[in-house]
């Protein structure tokens, strides 16, 4: 259903933007869809995922994908990044041990949705999200973002047990995304 969205609504020429890209599913079909006049910006703050994301981004050839290493939150700076040592990759999160047995923690660089996109001078078409259970944060970092009479369409992936996790709910993210 998700890639059908993104297969729906991204057009050539557009921006999409990919926040919790992980191994790069979302950015790889984003990628072929927007062609070389679009462009995709992709987040992926561990360090041993995103080693992944960009192989798979280069063996692909696609040269309008720019890939970030660093999570997306509601200010810039650092934080610690819970990271799965067991086969749990997908619920590495800025919450917290969710999954799995095994872990550690990784200090990765933060920035916001306004702080990369006025840096970079981008208005997103398509925005995705899924940060296991950071998504409030990111949508409180983008207010420039998600206030423009150009706002780009959401798709958020997330569960109200990764929301309670971090502190927060699945009501609280639609609430936060109303206003």
């Amino acid at each position: 259903t998700e890639l059908r969205f993104i297969e729906a609504y991204l057009n050539r020429g557009d921006i999409f933007v990919d926040v919790g890209a992980n191994i790069g599913l979302f950015t790889l079909l984003a990628a072929e869809i927007v062609e070389r006049t679009g462009q995709v910006h992709c987040f992926e703050p561990s360090s041993r995922t995103f080693s992944r994301l960009t192989e798979n981004v280069t063996r692909n050839g696609f040269e309008n994908v720019h890939t970030n290493q660093c999570a997306v939150s509601n200010e810039v700076g650092e934080l610690e990044l819970y990271v799965s040592t067991d086969g749990h990759d997908a619920w590495n999160s800025l919450a917290g041990q969710l999954a799995g047995s095994e872990g550690s923690t990784e200090v990765v660089s933060v920035t916001t949705l306004d702080e990369y996109c006025q840096s970079r001078k981008i208005t997103p078409t398509i925005i995705k999200i899924d940060v296991e259970g950071w998504e409030k944060n990111v949508i409180l970092g983008g207010p420039q973002v998600f206030g423009s009479i150009n706002a780009p369409d959401l798709l958020i992936e997330f569960t109200e047990a990764n929301c309670v996790a971090a502190g927060t709910s699945g009501k609280d993210l639609f609430n936060t995304i109303a206003q």
